[in-house]
């Protein structure tokens, strides 16, 4: 990006690097797995949704997206959702 810089090592170098990409994309992804782990309960790992095709969160989305909302396809759920503290 013209105009954008960074400072590496305490000196303006004039570039824009992604230096840590691929510790980026391991955190995001274990973002996704916690999501999946925490809404149904269970144990992901990335095997479960990248390789394992027998495994029920096997190319899952995570839903609802920008998307659902901006469309208006999102509905309230119509059980009760439990409350923390409250039985």
């Amino acid at each position: 990006m013209e105009g954008s810089s960074v400072l590496k090592g305490g000196e303006k170098t004039g570039l824009l690097l992604i230096v840590e990409g691929n510790g980026d994309v391991k955190a995001i992804v274990d973002f996704i797995m916690g999501r999946i782990s925490a809404y149904t309960g269970e144990i992901v790992c990335l095997s479960d949704l990248a390789a394992n095709a027998a495994s029920a969160h096997y190319n899952r989305l995570c839903t609802p997206a920008a998307i659902n909302f901006e469309k208006g396809d999102v509905k309230a759920p119509e059980k009760v959702l439990p409350v923390p503290g409250k039985a």
